[in-house]
């Protein structure tokens, strides 16, 4: 009995140690001697070591060695091997090549005036315009020459579409295409016609006919441009049939003129810009005979891509209606037979220039619209354009102020140069 009291005590203070032991819990030396796979033991696998990514088993085929990557080596994947398709791949259709007044492209500018017409069975009447005696408004207009290849002067083919250069003004221009051959015989000319005698009664059609005659002899300096003049009909109608006359319809009719040309190109425009060459123009105004109305003075910066203008005089000029009448048009309104002297000043964008910027003599000094144009042929050899504008002006046998319009081409070569290279 006695021995069994001391045995009873040793196996209590055991199991007090052995409960206060399991109470502190394993200590982090105890973790790091119990491996649970590899070599990764229950240390490591915790929330702030990578566990099994320690050391990972090795794979099936053995440890890997990593390859270096060749010198110049830039495709990663094994080559594709070539294709043969069963069946030949076709081009692309290549687009029409589009000159509209592009540097080194067909560009033009000039004036058009416009009759409108209409009538009714049995009374179809043209009226054939005159030189000198049309009462029709002149507006100002783009011209847009497109071929189906490289731009080349006086070419074989091409299509012609027109804008109004003003967008201030109501007036508009008509698209017109010239489609086809062009013959060259000291003039060149085209007409397009689609004719109506061939539809059947009560038909709705077209019938178009345009004319373009370029006088190669007015082309200075040997430059690819030169004035041009043309004839405009544009019918729409309901057909009679192929024995009558249309049954109603609309006439437009009218007569163009202006300058167009292969413009200067995008190089020879840069280098004038970058030698900052200056140059004066000299030319004059033209009506639809070819014949000049005026004068026209063009002041070049090409480095500042800038200039000015002077026609007539400028507007240094006190009466800008000096050589100029009035003429009032079939709408009511004034335009300016002759010449007009006014100042313009703008800017260079490629090969072509405008100007709203305008300036005029006199006691109204009230002047809008614009100047555009382009240069032609090689070091920007010639300037061409048309303008169009409206001012307030004082006529003889006028008791009051006129507010009239003007619209002319102009066409002017190149003089001194300086500061080209």
């Amino acid at each position: 009995m006695a021995n069994r009291v001391p045995t009873l005590l040793a196996t209590a203070v055991a199991a007090a140690c052995s409960l206060s032991a399991h109470a502190n819990g394993p200590t982090q030396a105890d973790f790091a001697k119990v491996v649970l796979y590899s070599n990764v033991t229950i240390a490591q696998d915790s929330s702030s070591q990578w566990g099994i990514w320690e050391e990972l088993e090795p794979t099936a085929a053995g440890p890997q060695t990593p390859l270096p990557l060749l010198v110049g080596t830039t495709e990663l994947y094994r080559p594709v091997g070539a294709v043969t398709p069963s069946t030949p791949v076709q081009p692309p259709v290549q687009p029409p090549v589009v000159s509209a007044c592009t540097s080194g492209g067909l560009c033009g500018f000039g004036v058009m005036a416009l009759s409108t017409y209409s009538w009714d069975r049995d009374q179809l009447e043209v009226a054939a315009i005159s030189e000198g005696e049309s009462n029709d408004l002149r507006v100002g207009f783009q011209l847009f020459p497109q071929t189906t290849a490289a731009p080349t002067w006086l070419p074989e083919s091409m299509s012609i579409s027109t804008q109004p250069i003003r967008s201030d003004e109501a007036a508009t221009v008509p698209s017109f295409n010239v489609q086809g051959p062009l013959v060259f015989d000291g003039l060149n000319s085209h007409d397009h016609e689609t004719p109506f005698a061939d539809l059947p009664a009560g038909t709705e059609g077209n019938y178009e006919r345009v004319s373009i005659e370029t006088d190669l002899e007015s082309s200075p300096s040997g430059a690819p441009v030169g004035k041009f003049q043309g004839g405009l009909m544009i019918v729409r109608y309901v057909s009679g049939g192929a024995d009558s006359p249309p049954l109603s319809g609309t006439q437009q009719s009218g007569e163009m003129y202006g300058v167009w040309g292969i413009t200067t190109s995008a190089q020879d425009m840069d280098n004038l810009r970058l030698s900052n060459a200056q140059a004066n123009y000299y030319g004059s105004t033209f009506n639809g005979a070819g014949n000049a109305t005026g004068s026209v003075l063009m002041s070049v910066n090409f480095g500042t891509s800038t200039f000015k203008a002077d026609f007539n005089g400028g507007s240094g000029v006190s009466n800008p209606l000096m050589g100029g009448q009035l003429q009032q048009t079939a709408s009511g309104g004034y335009q300016v037979n002759g010449a007009l002297s006014f100042s313009a000043a703008g800017t260079i964008s490629g090969s072509q220039f405008s100007a709203k910027s305008l300036d005029i003599g006199g006691p109204y000094k009230t002047i809008t619209g614009k100047v555009e144009g382009a240069f032609f042929g090689q070091n920007a050899a010639v300037a061409g354009g048309v303008a169009d504008v409206s001012a307030v002006v004082t006529a003889p046998g006028f008791t009051s102020p006129v507010y009239a319009r003007y619209a002319s081409p102009f066409i002017a070569v190149k003089g001194e140069l300086k500061g080209e290279k």
